[in-house]
């Protein structure tokens, strides 16, 4: 059974939730209820409701059972506010099965589990039958549930264990070994947050956000060793230094594709459903065979759909085939994935909400697991307020004086000076010499992606300002004039909005160079990552129209291996350059300019 609801509630459903509430909280502060007691607290109550529930509960109903049928079941106001797309299973029973499965439309999942608020104190009467006398209140205690958070959090996102009075939240990354909530509250307060967020996910997001953040770049480096760990125990074919690569290069992968999950780009628990299908189809013929159909389909589905480097090399073709080195590979990239978390203390790549990790987590994380592995004792990673108030007084405050001008030269209508202001805008580049993972060039996007928002609000409101003249007939000339001027500045500023811009915006401005290649990879995909990040909805694999190719920018002429503090004298290298590689550099600067045009061309992406 599927209930699809609006969550947005009418003036009547308000009115009778508003009901709901009080008489909850009436509930709420009886520790016992007497059944000589119960006609007083009816006629007290004001909704149909919480009076069923009660009715129920000293007809003999299950307590848990009452609570369902009279509070969330059928075209429940309760359930209409708390959650939008619910999924109760085909069956509800006392030994497994949870309540509701609540799904939103990126497919990710909370399950809600109610428990007794009340539990019933029951006598024999004369006739030998059992009749409710009294009910009392009882604790929510979540300890007591500890097995049963293990099973359901495998189901979904968060598990959310409530009587209604009190509710506890549970995420996907806790610990298996020692479950813990995150969250806890009262119902009055969870309502009180929830007329601003508006649905249960979103709700628990925030509050894990809120928990999550502390000390979780220290917990992810931690995984990011155990991983490596994990995976450096499987025999190569190669030297240490291209083994670390490969190992990192496929954390990287899984990492890219739990993060599209989160952010609901990709089908919800991606990595878990596609492992299983492959296990089942082919773990009797190998184990090998598992991992090359798994590995060729998972490289094959992103590079398709997303097109980059990332998806290119496969671990496998570098991997000692011995049978036991083959049983080593499968049983540690179980665990690195987190799909054997249950059975021992290990952390994987899909315990972690990466809605949580942004670039100076994962930044942090791996800047000082390479630092570590090169032998630094010196490295040091710039910390977010310092790269953030960097960004503002830079590249903030040289777009926000361009803003003021054009501006004003569109206010004064000198279009000339307007279009060269807007060129300046679209070439200013940002270089982060030693950039590590990128933290400083995504903060440096964000912030530019920000100020092409504010140059379309003004390109717009100079654009409908003509527009308003276009119906007097004696200034119909000197509007289209105008307009085809704002229409010039418009196609140097390129796309408005979408994909397209976005890659746009990362080939035009962001530039990095680092001595480390793998920091370089890494800085890759932080920016690929906070590309999709930007637009979540316009990377969905199955809205990306079929004939578009290369939905991820190439990212091989904006970042570059090498060390930048050791070269030649800038006119020395210019000189050289110019006398050695002209025709190459003429043809690479044509090619360079086409691609930037249009970053979706494959055939230049290839050239």
């Amino acid at each position: 059974m599927e209930l699809s609801v609006n969550t947005s509630l009418n003036a009547k459903e308000k009115d009778k939730l508003n009901r709901i509430v009080e008489d909850l909280t009436v509930l709420f502060s009886l520790d016992e209820i007497d059944a000589t007691n119960l006609n007083e607290i009816i006629n007290r109550l004001g909704s149909d409701e919480v009076k069923s529930y009660l009715n129920n509960l000293f007809m003999g109903s299950k307590p848990e059972a009452a609570l369902r049928e009279a509070l969330f079941a059928g075209d429940s106001v309760l359930g209409k506010y708390l959650y939008g797309y619910a999924i109760a299973p085909p069956e509800v029973t006392e030994d497994g099965f949870v309540d509701y499965l609540i799904k939103d439309q990126s497919g990710h999942i909370i399950i809600l589990e109610l428990k007794s608020l009340f539990d019933s104190i029951k006598e024999r009467d004369k006739a030998g039958r059992n009749i409710v006398k009294k009910l009392k209140q009882q604790h929510l205690s979540w300890e007591a549930h500890k097995d049963q958070i293990k099973k359901y959090i495998t189901k979904g996102e968060y598990v959310t264990l409530t009587n209604l009075k009190e509710w506890v939240f549970f995420s996907r990354s806790l610990n298996p070994a020692d479950p813990k909530p995150f969250h806890s509250t009262a119902l009055i307060e969870l309502i009180k947050d929830y007329e601003a967020i508006g649905n249960l996910k979103g709700y628990a997001d925030r509050k894990a956000d809120q928990s999550e953040r502390y000390e979780l770049d220290k917990k992810f480096l931690e995984s990011l060793k155990e991983w490596v760990k994990k995976l450096s125990e499987v025999e190569f074919d190669v030297d240490d230094k291209r083994k670390l690569e490969l190992i990192i290069g496929l954390i990287n992968k899984f990492i890219f594709i739990q993060t599209l999950d989160d952010y609901g780009v990709i089908e919800f628990k991606w990595i878990q459903k596609k492992w299983t299908n492959f296990e089942q189809d082919w773990v009797s013929k190998s184990k090998l065979i598992v991992l090359e159909e798994f590995l060729n389909y998972l490289n094959k589905f992103f590079y398709k759909y997303y097109d980059t480097e990332l998806f290119k090399d496969n671990l496998l073709d570098y991997v000692k085939k011995e049978s036991k080195n083959i049983e080593k590979l499968y049983d540690n990239f179980r665990m690195v994935l987190g799909l054997t978390y249950l059975e021992i203390g290990f952390k994987g790549v899909t315990q972690y909400n990466f809605r949580l990790i942004d670039e100076d987590v994962l930044g942090k994380a791996y800047e000082s697991f390479l630092a570590e592995q090169r032998k630094e004792q010196g490295a040091y990673y710039t910390p977010k307020y310092i790269t953030e108030y960097i960004v503002e007084n830079t590249v903030g405050r040289l777009y926000d004086e361009l803003l003021k001008e054009i501006r004003m030269s569109l206010e004064s209508e000198d279009f000339d000076k307007a279009l060269e202001l807007v060129k300046k805008f679209t070439t200013i580049r940002v270089l982060d010499p030693a950039c590590g993972s990128a933290s400083f060039l995504i903060k440096a996007l964000r912030k530019i992606k920000g100020k092409y928002d504010e140059l379309n609000k003004i390109i717009e409101e100079f654009e409908n300002k003509y527009y308003k003249y276009s119906s007097l007939s004696e200034l119909t000339r000197k509007v289209q004039d105008r307009l085809d001027r704002i229409n010039e500045i418009k196609s140097v500023r390129g796309p408005k909005e979408g994909r397209e811009l976005i890659s746009r915006l990362i080939l035009r401005h962001i530039h990095g160079n680092d001595l480390d290649r793998r920091a370089l990879e890494v800085a890759k995909v932080n920016i690929w990552l906070e590309a999709i990040k930007l637009a979540p909805s316009e990377f969905r694999f199955d809205r990306l129209p079929s004939k578009v190719e290369h939905i991820l920018p190439d990212l091989q002429m904006n970042f570059g291996n090498g060390d930048s503090l050791v070269g030649l004298q800038f006119e020395d290298m210019i000189n050289y350059l110019a006398s050695s590689y002209k025709k190459e550099l003429s043809e690479l600067s044509k090619l360079r300019h086409e691609y930037l045009d249009d970053p979706t061309n494959p055939i230049l992406t290839s050239s």
